[in-house]
């Protein structure tokens, strides 16, 4: 039962996502490096709107049934040379890792054009206790890491910072659910931003 519930929930998720970042995404033929992919759900749902993507997914854990290439990475460097793909898109995962800022560069490294991110934003306490309750919800029993390192406004501009990329593109607010599930589940506590690379030799 409980089970159901999530992976219901979880479409509600992907299908909340794949519309908030849809603009954000080429409306061309371009490659995609989806970091932290998983089964590859969100890749998927892409590729309905924008069957021109050619995607490839990087995770540190092997999923089963993923419709598109996948690499095992460590978690930290990613297994490719600067300027690889288009875009990167880093959904829903960064906030999972030991260091986002660091995850963040190297996604900014690999990316030709753009980084597409979608994650949190934690301003207070409050934050911090709805969003791991939601993590936990989300990934109780499987294998994914939850380290609950959620970033502020400002601990995300000093990310970008770290990372030479720049914001073009900000949805902030977003909501996922629908009603009445937003006024439990969203809580202003959701964005996406597009990036762009800063040049640091211009």
């Amino acid at each position: 039962m409980l089970r159901t519930m999530i992976t219901q929930l979880d479409s509600f998720r992907i299908e909340g996502i794949a519309s908030s970042i849809g603009a954000m995404l080429p409306n061309k033929e371009a490659s995609l490096l989806d970091v932290g992919c998983g089964s590859g759900t969100l890749g998927q749902r892409i590729l309905r709107d924008r069957p021109w993507l050619k995607i490839q997914g990087v995770e540190v854990i092997a999923a089963q049934g993923c419709c598109f290439p996948v690499t095992i990475y460590n978690g930290s460097t990613l297994p490719f040379e600067d300027d690889t793909f288009d875009v990167v898109l880093c959904s829903d995962m960064l906030h999972h890792t030991a260091s986002p800022q660091a995850v963040l560069h190297e996604a900014a490294r690999v990316a030709k054009d753009c980084v597409v991110l979608k994650d949190h934003v934690a301003q207070h306490w409050l934050d911090h206790a709805h969003l791991r309750l939601l993590d936990w919800i989300g990934n109780v029993g499987t294998a994914v890491p939850m380290p609950y390192n959620y970033l502020s406004h400002q601990k995300w501009l000093e990310a970008f910072s770290y990372a030479h990329v720049e914001p073009v593109a900000w949805k902030r607010n977003i909501r996922h659910w629908p009603f009445p599930l937003s006024t439990i589940f969203d809580r202003r506590v959701h964005f996406a931003v597009k990036l762009r690379p800063i040049d640091l030799d211009g």
